[in-house]
C-alpha cells in the first residue's frame, strides 16, 4: 500500500489489486529464501539484466527438475569403470542385462576405446546368462545378443582380446551362453556366429 493524491490535495490510499497480488507465490515451507520467484526476478530486473539473470538461475536451483526427468536423459557410462559401477548397483541378472541393453550401440565403441576388462566381460556374460537362464527369458536372450553384436561391431578387438584370457570355466560359460542365444533366435545365426568367433576364437 501507498499514499497519492488527488488532484484536490487530498491525501488517500492505493492498495495493490486482487489480480497483482495473485501473481505473487510463496516458495514451500522449507524454501532456503522464503522470496517468491517472481519477486527475485523483479528486483533483479531493478538491478539490471546481469542481476535478473542471476535470480532466474537462483530461482531454478531452489526448484529443480524431477529426479525421474533427470534419469530419463541420463547419458551412457564413459568408461569401463562406470559401466562396472553402473553394473554393481543393479541388483538382478536381467536388470544387468536391460540396462546395458539400453546404452546406444555407437557408446559402446566410446566406452570401451582403449580396452574391455577381462573381469568386467566375465561379469557382462555371466550376467548375461543368469538372466537368459531365469527370469530374463526371451527379453534377457533378445538383449544379451543385442549388447553383443553391437561390441562386435564397434570394437571387436578388444573384445576379442578381453576373451581371450578366460579359461576353461569362463568358456564353458560363454558356451552355454552362445547356445542359449542361438536357441532363442534362430534367425540370428550370423550374428551369434561373429560372437561366437570373438569369445571363443572359433568359426563353430
Amino acid at each position: 500500500a501507498g499514499l497519492a493524491s488527488s488532484p484536490s490535495g487530498v491525501p488517500f490510499v492505493l492498495f495493490p489489486s486482487l489480480a497483482a497480488m495473485s501473481t505473487v507465490v510463496a516458495h514451500p515451507a522449507g524454501s532456503p529464501t522464503g522470496r517468491s520467484e517472481l519477486m527475485l526476478h523483479v528486483r533483479g530486473l531493478r538491478k539490471g539484466p546481469a542481476a535478473a539473470a542471476v535470480a532466474l538461475h537462483h530461482s531454478a536451483a531452489v526448484n529443480p527438475v524431477p529426479a525421474g526427468v533427470q534419469r530419463a536423459g541420463a547419458r551412457a557410462p564413459r568408461n569401463g569403470h562406470e559401466l562396472a559401477r553402473e553394473l554393481r548397483s543393479r541388483a538382478s541378472p536381467a536388470d544387468k542385462v536391460a540396462w546395458l541393453a539400453e546404452i546406444p550401440e555407437k557408446a559402446y565403441a566410446v566406452i570401451f576405446r582403449v580396452e574391455v576388462d577381462a573381469e568386467l566381460l566375465q561379469t557382462m556374460l555371466a550376467a548375461m546368462l543368469a538372466a537368459c537362464s531365469g527370469e530374463g527369458g526371451a527379453a534377457a536372450a533378445a538383449g544379451s545378443r543385442g549388447v553383443l553384436s553391437s561390441m562386435a561391431r564397434q570394437c571387436p578387438k578388444a573384445l576379442g582380446f578381453a576373451a581371450s584370457f578366460g579359461g576353461e570355466p569362463e568358456r564353458a560359460r560363454a558356451s552355454s551362453l552362445l547356445a542359449a542365444l542361438e536357441k532363442d533366435a534362430p534367425g540370428a545365426a550370423d550374428d551369434v556366429q561373429v560372437i561366437r568367433g570373438l569369445l571363443l576364437g572359433e568359426d563353430s
